[in-house]
């Protein structure tokens, strides 16, 4: 008697354990998320990546769903929670990745991102970085790069400038700035030479021009195994691919494609988001 209710309780375990893999099994080949950073909002976003979704989800096999992802503390912790498969955002933010979520990173934007740092052209006490310590830089709030990049400048954390962070984009850090609100401004490269006109940019100098980053780029995590990721490769590397048309355009000028990602070309700057409290 005691065997049989033995036996009997051990199939009903087998029974319970083949379950319980069984709905492992379905959620590990559920649809994948493809998302990117909260630049657009949802139908935006589903006019510029369902397209690609459609086309990585041909390649892959397997469905692959554009998510967007509401706002910038809901991609932080969904990104930690890992939440999404595929990703297109900043090198700080694929390194972060890389190196704690098992990402791969998959292809990434031809050219490079700089940043530069702007004070008034009359203001004579502002002559380097250290001048700008204790001081406030008007911003796009962290984990935006630019005023990453600026504070990655000061080693020591307790001496750096104050971040006024600016809700609602670059126009409107660069308008808190005019507007006399901080002493400077961290701004991309690219919108303070290509989007500002050149009376938004007179009575203005730049203190402080970065190094050259790696442009933004596609990452895939664990779900995602080394032959979907090489497929997904050949698909956004492929010249004149019509699903990264309209992102190549957004993001890289006149590239006609993605183009690979060197060797641990993303590793250093994963330093650009420790010792973040703040944005991240």
């Amino acid at each position: 008697m005691m065997n049989a209710s033995l036996n009997r309780l051990v199939r009903s375990g087998l029974l319970v354990l083949v379950a319980w893999l069984g709905m492992g099994q379905v959620a590990a080949q559920g649809p994948l998320v493809l998302t990117a950073a909260p630049r657009e909002n949802p139908e935006q976003g589903m006019q510029l990546y369902g397209p690609l979704a459609q086309r990585m989800s041909e390649a892959l096999g397997r469905e692959v769903q554009y998510r967007h992802p509401g706002n910038w503390l809901a991609y932080q912790r969904d990104m930690r929670n890992e939440v999404f498969d595929i990703v297109l955002d900043g090198p700080h933010l694929i390194a972060w990745r890389i190196h704690e979520i098992d990402h791969a990173p998959l292809a990434r934007m031809p050219g490079q991102l700089m940043f530069v740092v702007i004070v008034p052209e009359t203001d004579t006490s502002i002559q380097s970085l250290d001048d700008l310590v204790a001081r406030r830089v008007c911003a796009v709030a962290p984990p935006n790069l630019a005023p990453l990049v600026l504070l990655s400048q000061y080693p020591n954390t307790i001496r750096q400038p104050m971040i006024h962070p600016a809700r609602r984009g670059m126009q409107q850090a660069f308008e808190q700035f005019r507007a006399g609100e901080c002493v400077a401004a961290a701004l991309p490269a690219g919108f303070y030479n290509n989007i500002l006109s050149d009376e938004d940019r007179e009575g203005t100098r730049i203190l402080f021009r970065s190094e050259g980053l790696p442009q933004q780029g596609f990452t895939a995590g664990p779900r995602v195994d080394e032959q979907g990721r090489q497929a997904l490769r050949e698909l956004l590397t492929t010249d004149g691919e019509q699903s990264t048309a309209p992102l190549l355009r957004r993001f890289a000028g006149d590239a006609t494609r993605l183009i690979p990602v060197a060797q641990g070309e993303y590793d250093p700057h994963y330093l650009l988001l420790k010792g973040v409290i703040f944005g991240w």
